[in-house]
């Protein structure tokens, strides 16, 4: 597209999304969504991916205007095509679009369009170590499967908050999370992490992960060799193997929890 074509469509684009937006106007309204065409569309001849994200901005703004559902499920689409073109060379522009894409799919209804997006954020967030904003983006995540056909997604989204509260050393509220799936193997983690916390409680744990806790309620040597042979003999979730490794570190003598 010539610099000359390339001028009069963006002058087109932002004619047709002002027009009679003053007070009184008796003339026809703004076309949003045919202005936002026009912004991608030049968009799409754009070479360098800054110009393309540029004008794709400008198509989502656009979108944004309007009163409808249709305008913000556009906007949506349009965010996540600007996040995914932006992960490598700008993250911090990728998470931004990836949230906006995540809120305005949400309002449409598309909750699991919207937990795809905040998940996509949740990991670069976590990526870059901001646990905190990770969190935030996760607790979105398990927002969107409220319904009754996405528990497991549920279960799944909770699972990763409660493995940020562990990082973030929010022991107390991940054993909250871990209690809420009444199994045996979460139950545990519970113990887990009220132990590694200082303040141990008495937990209705069963089987071989019983063994570990009586082990950690009475002395340094018997829980250290307890736990040793549960990690030698056991296939472990994740949670459990990153809990016993934190209770580990803290049995060594000058950090001993017990």
């Amino acid at each position: 597209m010539d610099g000359e074509s390339k001028s009069r469509k963006l002058k087109e684009a932002e004619r047709l999304r002002t027009k009679a937006t003053f007070p009184f106007s008796l003339f026809s309204s703004p076309d949003y969504d045919a202005s936002a065409e026009i912004f991608m569309e030049v968009g799409n001849m754009e070479e360098d991916i800054s110009g393309k994200v540029g004008y794709y901005e400008e198509a989502a703004r656009t979108y944004e205007m309007g009163d409808g559902e249709y305008g913000r499920y556009q906007a949506s689409q349009v965010y996540e095509r600007i996040a995914q073109m932006c992960e490598d060379e700008y993250p911090e522009k990728s998470i931004a679009a990836y949230k906006r894409s995540g809120m305005y799919s949400k309002q449409c209804g598309r909750e699991s369009l919207a937990a795809i997006s905040f998940q996509k954020a949740s990991e670069m967030l976590r990526k870059q170590g901001d646990l905190d904003g990770c969190l935030e983006c996760l607790q979105k995540v398990a927002e969107c499967y409220c319904g009754s056909n996405w528990k497991h997604h549920k279960r799944k989204a909770m699972r990763d908050i409660a493995d940020v509260y562990i990082d973030l050393g929010r022991y107390g509220l991940a054993a909250k999370i871990f209690l809420g799936f009444k199994e045996n193997i979460y139950t545990f983690c519970a113990f887990l992490c009220h132990t590694i916390e200082g303040s141990p409680l008495d937990l209705d744990v069963s089987g071989d992960e019983k063994e570990v806790c009586d082990a950690l309620e009475r002395d340094f040597n018997e829980a250290h060799k307890t736990i040793e042979e549960y990690i030698t003999t056991h296939a472990m979730i994740s949670e459990v193997r990153k809990l016993l490794g934190i209770v580990k570190e803290k049995l060594k003598p000058e950090n001993d929890i017990l």
